[in-house]
């Protein structure tokens, strides 16, 4: 944690407005997300900060969710995201068993 969080402010010391905090490959946790943004706040402005959540272990919601908790003032690539939960929304109501699964 300690090397995202001095790299976060290496980068606003340098002048950068937006600092985005991705989890790329989508092993991220809540939990985690919670952790290191709490730690990265503590040195680096949160209007400062944005996260960008890959969804490859169906964690992308929930990772957001806990940023936004964590008052995180944007969401990187918010577009596809948006898609991402519309597509979802439109499979769910296509599913004829009713048994909530995807």
């Amino acid at each position: 944690m300690f090397q995202i969080v001095q790299v976060a402010q290496s980068l606003y010391e340098m002048g950068c407005y937006e600092i985005s905090l991705g989890d790329t490959i989508g092993v991220g946790t809540p939990s985690a997300m919670v952790s290191m943004l709490t730690e990265v706040s503590q040195q680096v402005p949160v209007s400062c900060l944005a996260v960008h959540c890959h969804d490859t272990y169906g964690q992308a919601i929930a990772n957001i969710f806990a940023a936004l908790q964590v008052t995180v003032s944007s969401l990187f690539d918010i577009a596809d995201f948006l898609l991402f939960v519309i597509i979802l929304m439109r499979y769910d109501d296509d599913d004829d068993d009713d048994d909530g699964d995807l």
